[in-house]
């Protein structure tokens, strides 16, 4: 069974939520490292989802990781 645009949101606004965490300083390293994990964390995600259902929008994945779904 293809996971349904509902999954996808709510793991989009999972990683949106990490996006907004706030980290120690000694955890948190420099930004861009931090955004280049989570970039890479939301592209293989986004591999897989088109894997899964070919009709999937991974420009919208990508949108709803950084700001939200507003559902």
């Amino acid at each position: 069974m293809a996971m349904s645009r509902k999954h996808y949101r709510e793991v989009a606004d999972l990683m949106h939520a990490v996006r907004e965490l706030e980290f120690p300083e000694w955890v948190r390293g420099p930004e861009t490292a931090r955004g280049f994990i989570l970039g890479f964390i939301e592209s293989g995600m986004s591999n897989i989802f088109t894997w899964d259902n070919h009709s999937f929008d991974s420009a919208r994945f990508q949108e709803w990781c950084e700001n939200g779904t507003d559902k």
